[in-house]
């Protein structure tokens, strides 16, 4: 699509096209022109219309905001989304920079997109299936594009942190026939190890849980 036309264009023609509601306009240099029917509708548009440079250049304008807020919004509506997912998409489909801005803004004054809530409905999901420590779901929501402020203040109120013994008991049950085919010495090592890469960060108290689940499952196997 041109951004620029250096003499006035005179309308000859107006269609609308059959798979959606943008209109094309035809010029008298036989060039055509894309825009949503907003804008025709906006514009009162007709044939015979006399179309200046700087109106064509604010056309073009005007038509990529709205197909990049319209990008945007369908985007964010399909599925939860981050902000940072979004500004990825709209990048990949060759938006300016300032189109984008005005488009997350557009977003975030409806509340359609909000990372904060974002975060929680990950975090929510993601214990549905599998069980993780914070440090996993926090390297994940990082990865997401979520900024560090945002992933704290999400963690601390949307994770289970009460639920962190019982979900290591069970990841320890879940890998007890690894344990024991270990050395006594070595079996604590592998488990904290293997906790460390669930993301589970074991203070004292949740190193004791540890200890008394490898004594419960040793006593267990004699």
């Amino acid at each position: 699509m041109n951004s620029t036309k250096k003499t006035p264009l005179i309308i000859i023609s107006i269609k609308q096209n059959k798979l959606d509601t943008n209109c094309v306009i035809e010029f008298s240099d036989n060039t055509n022109l894309e825009l949503s029917m907003d804008l025709i509708v906006k514009y009162k548009f007709k044939k015979g219309d006399i179309v200046s440079e700087d109106l064509y250049n604010s056309l073009v304008d005007e038509n990529n905001l709205m197909l990049c807020k319209q990008t945007a919004y369908k985007f964010a509506s399909y599925m939860p989304r981050s902000k940072a997912q979004i500004i990825k998409k709209l990048s990949e489909n060759n938006f300016s920079k300032n189109q984008i801005e005005q488009s997350i803004d557009f977003l975030e004054r409806y509340d359609l997109v909000n990372d904060l809530d974002y975060s929680r409905k990950y975090i929510q999901s993601y214990l549905l299936t599998k069980r993780a420590g914070p440090k996993k779901l926090e390297q994940e929501l990082l990865l997401k594009g979520i900024e560090k402020n945002i992933v704290n203040e999400a963690l601390k109120q949307f994770y289970p942190h009460d639920k962190i013994p019982e979900f290591i008991e069970l990841e320890i049950n879940k890998k007890k026939h690894e344990v024991l085919r270990k050395d006594k010495n070595k079996q604590y090592m592998y488990i904290t190890n293997y906790l460390f890469n669930k993301g589970f960060y074991l203070d004292n108290l949740l190193k004791e849980i540890v200890k008394n689940k490898l004594d419960e499952l040793n006593s267990s196997e004699q």
